[in-house]
């Protein structure tokens, strides 16, 4: 399940909420803006993120009379970015222009001395630590699996045992009976298979343990549903 992170904040009675989305298809965070029953939504990619926390710093520091007008492409977007005024001030206009579709945007008031930008800024790269997180996480939890799983591939399954090493010990091995059967190999000592047991049941994708039979010190045996499961290890 994706993890989620949400930040909320207000602006001069406007709320606004930054939250992390993932990078289903291809929006990394999306802004939006709540208001007198109105509410907008804008979704950033990761490289219009930073594009976005850049220039809203930009925009705090800029003199108070200057207007303000950037511009990103994306893949199938544009964002277009406008400082305005009006007779309360400054604001501050995020707009999303796509194909085949109205153009979306949020406005947001400068607040006390740029305040209400900053804040946002902030908020987004806050978000953005999290995601860079959850990044790091999955490959790690990726990593772990895939080391999991190279332990197990010196295991070959029965099937290609019987098939490269035909007889052992003068007795024929049935390959029919033996195919879901799985040899795991690691390469330390074991004393407790539990462990490993239960590493291979996250791997299958099903709750508890899987049993193993162990052979030797450093291998054991376990059975799978099916020949072609056997050989995806």
């Amino acid at each position: 399940m994706m993890k989620c992170k949400v930040e909320k904040f207000e602006v001069e009675k406007k709320s606004f909420q930054v939250k992390f989305e993932g990078s289903n298809g291809g929006t990394w965070v999306s802004v939006t803006e709540r208001s007198r029953g109105f509410v907008v939504s804008v979704g950033f990619g990761k490289g219009e993120l930073d594009w976005l926390t850049e220039h809203l710093k930009k925009a705090v520091e800029l003199e108070d009379s200057r207007e303000f007008i950037r511009k990103i492409r994306g893949k199938n977007k544009i964002h277009l970015m406008e400082i305005c005024f009006n007779n309360r001030g400054r604001f501050m206009k995020i707009t999303e222009i796509a194909t085949r579709r109205k153009p979306l945007l949020f406005v947001i008031p400068e607040g006390v001395k740029g305040n209400g930008w900053e804040v946002l800024r902030r908020v987004i790269l806050s978000v953005q630590d999290y995601s860079d997180q959850v990044g790091e996480d999955s490959k790690k939890t990726f990593g772990d699996t895939q080391m999991r799983k190279s332990i197990y591939r010196g295991g070959r399954s029965y099937a290609e045992v019987v098939a490269e090493d035909g007889l052992k010990s003068g007795v024929p091995l049935s390959a029919r009976k033996w195919a879901r059967a799985v040899i795991c190999e690691c390469k330390e000592k074991v004393q407790d298979w539990t462990h490993e047991g239960k590493a291979i049941a996250r791997m299958m994708g099903v709750k508890g343990m899987v049993s193993i039979n162990p052979i030797s010190a450093f291998k054991g045996c376990f059975f799978v549903s099916s020949a072609r499961r056997a050989k995806w290890f």
